[in-house]
Parts: structure tokens; C-alpha cells; sequence
């Protein structure tokens, strides 16, 4: 379900129309950044707990592949969250719109 949404937030936000705000694009490029990032590390993680509940996997968690690249999606996750925020929040406060935090996707 999770990755599910997560796909069908990124195509909404790629079908946003950016172009009239400032830093619209950047908004964008950030946004479809952290969606598609935070949905690898997704399939990344539920890959590694389809192992370990068929008792594929036997080592420790941090040690494993899957484990390991999903980890590593959600920094990158992590990074382009911020780097929106950074530009979303000062737009949203002069608008009177919410201001967001790093855990909104």
C-alpha cells in the first residue's frame, strides 16, 4: 500500500503545474526527488522483510543488501526533503499555507 501511494503521489507531483511559482521548478525537481527515493527504499525494505519471513536471510539486518540499499534511499530521501522544505516553507508562511516537516512523505 505504502509504495503504492508513494507512486501515485510522484505522478501527481510531476503533473503539478510549477511553472508560475518561484522556484517552482526547483519545488518540483525536490518533491519527485524524495517521493521516488523514499519509494525505492520501500521496495528496498519489504524486500528484505519478504526474506527474512521466508527465511532466506540469516545474517543481521544492517548486513544484508536489500537492508543496506534501503537505508541508503532514505538519505537520499532525506536530502531532497530538505532541500524542498528549504524552498516550500518561506513560499507556504508568505501564502498562509502550512509549512511542512522533514516527515511529510
Amino acid at each position: 500500500n505504502v509504495a503504492s501511494q508513494r507512486g501515485n503521489e510522484l505522478s501527481q507531483a510531476q503533473a503539478l503545474p510549477v511553472d508560475a511559482l518561484q522556484n517552482g521548478q526547483e519545488l518540483q525537481t525536490d518533491l519527485e526527488s524524495a517521493l521516488s527515493y523514499s519509494q525505492t527504499a520501500d521496495q528496498d525494505f519489504l524486500q528484505w522483510a519478504q526474506s527474512m519471513l521466508n527465511g532466506n536471510c540469516t545474517v543481521p539486518a544492517p548486513q544484508t543488501s536489500s537492508y543496506k540499499a534501503g537505508f541508503s534511499e532514505s538519505a537520499k530521501a532525506g536530502t531532497a526533503k530538505t532541500a524542498f522544505l528549504q524552498l516550500w516553507n518561506p513560499i507556504a508562511e508568505e501564502q498562509g499555507l502550512p509549512t511542512r516537516s522533514d516527515n511529510f512523505i
